[in-house]
């Protein structure tokens, strides 16, 4: 993977990555919870979801998601996608825009499930398939299954991996006196640089 990049754009380039890579190993990280973006028809939705994995030799950024979730069927239409986050301590937001694949039980979500906390796991073993319409309130309170209910191989079929491909990336930094915004495009091969008013 080339890089046309000027210096400064090169750190601000190395930032990016390297700040996506910490939030995918600390849970703390402002940037750990992101806002995944997708289209449905002609009506945009966004969510939030957790950072797992990123590579950014194959410009990857890796995302879990129970496979009932309508987020799969939009994406299985249009694989178009935006992340967004923000850092609000050093007012630094970024947008990824990125082409996703879903993975469903392959090797990639074995090994992703396997990784898993039990905790994690249990998730995927909700009765209902989010955004699910419930007619009571106990049917929530009976959503959620308890640890002597839980059967791993079950709630493995709903578990999917999102694998986002990223190809272009605008930075946007906030802190005064001056506002920074830069973007990053991936095109032959080889990521470009250009400055943009913020």
């Amino acid at each position: 993977m080339r890089k046309n990049l000027n210096k400064r754009s090169q750190e601000i380039f190395a930032s990016i990555w390297s700040n996506l890579r910490d939030a995918s190993l600390d849970r703390k990280h402002p940037w750990r919870y992101i806002q995944l973006s997708t289209v449905n028809h002609d009506q945009a939705l966004a969510r939030t979801v957790v950072v797992r994995k990123i590579n950014e030799e194959s410009r990857c950024i890796e995302c879990h998601t129970d496979y009932r979730s309508p987020k799969i069927q939009q994406i299985k239409k249009n694989p178009k996608v935006l992340f967004l986050a923000f850092n609000s301590i050093s007012k630094v937001q970024i947008s990824c825009f990125a082409e996703a694949t879903i993975h469903y039980q392959n090797h990639l979500t074995k090994s992703r499930w396997l990784d898993n906390h039990r905790n994690n796991q249990l998730t995927y073993a909700n009765r209902y398939a989010p955004g699910s319409q419930l007619s009571n309130y106990a049917q929530l309170q009976d959503n959620t299954l308890s640890i002597e209910e839980f059967e791993p191989e079950s709630a493995y079929l709903n578990f999917a991996v999102i694998e986002s491909k990223v190809h272009l990336i605008d930075y946007l930094s906030l802190e005064n006196p001056k506002h920074l915004r830069a973007q990053f495009r991936y095109v032959d091969n080889e990521w470009t640089s250009y400055w943009l008013a913020p």
